[in-house]
């Protein structure tokens, strides 16, 4: 079984979801949503944000592949 975090980038709305590959055509959605940053706040902070949620969605799920 292979799990896959796939990023849709963005400042605003980072989107993402997580999938898992069960062999041959058998894929499943485990977990999909959204990071928001705060759209007043600057560039690094923004940033930071996305980093910091993204840390936690690795953590949370360990795939072994991504996808941008």
């Amino acid at each position: 079984m292979t799990r896959i975090l796939g990023i849709d980038p963005g400042l605003n709305v980072c989107g993402y979801g997580i999938i898992q590959s069960r062999g041959g055509n058998q894929v499943a959605l485990i977990e999909a949503g959204v990071i928001r940053t705060k759209s007043k706040a600057d560039m690094p902070a923004r940033l930071a944000e996305i980093h910091q949620g993204l840390q936690e969605i690795i953590a949370a799920h360990s795939p072994q592949m991504l996808a941008l």
